[in-house]
């Protein structure tokens, strides 16, 4: 066993112990940067104190200011011309049959057909067929409207007949809208 501990090799030279010399080049560097430092932060400290040195001048040699005030210009009154009368709105379609309640532009005249029609139902028609022609839809369409006389919604098959259109539906309603 113990020739086992000597087989690398026994070696009388005593081992160096600590940090390997240091190069002449290597000591340059270090002091080429210590100087560097060195001249940066002096030179910070003496822009900082150049700073504050002169702001404390500046407050102390205060000039006077001159200050003058304008008064504003009188405000001139102001010219409007009357605004121009609206423009009529266009007669109803003749020969449309019922009772006008509506009056307005295209499709925006309201009339009664029958008996059985109230005017606010005639109008949630005229309301529900305008909504539908807004989505895309066609002129000939059914569309569904609700009546505050019997608290229910009605079908009403609505079709182009020329000037006007025709709705019917419901109980025995009559909607012509032009």
């Amino acid at each position: 066993m113990a020739a086992d501990m000597y087989q690398g090799g026994w070696s009388q030279t005593p081992q160096q112990q600590g940090p390997p010399p240091r190069s002449s080049s290597n000591t340059a560097v270090w002091v080429l940067v210590a100087l560097l430092s060195v001249i940066v932060l002096a030179a910070a400290a003496g822009g900082i104190w150049w700073l504050i040195s002169s702001r404390q001048q500046t407050l102390q040699e205060g000039t006077p200011v001159t200050v003058t005030a304008t008064a504003p210009a009188p405000a001139q009154p102001t010219l409007t011309a009357p605004a121009p009368a609206p423009a009529p709105a266009p007669a109803p379609a003749a020969g449309v049959p019922g009772t006008l309640i509506r009056s307005g532009g295209y499709l925006e005249n309201v009339r009664v057909g029958s008996a059985n029609t109230s005017e606010a139902f005639a109008l949630n028609v005229w309301r529900a067929y305008m909504d539908n022609l807004a989505m895309g839809g066609t002129y000939n369409a059914t569309v569904y409207a609700y009546s505050p006389a019997t608290g229910e919604w009605y079908a009403m098959d609505c079709r182009e007949t020329g000037n006007y259109v025709t709705c019917t539906g419901g109980n025995n309603a009559v909607v012509y809208l032009s």
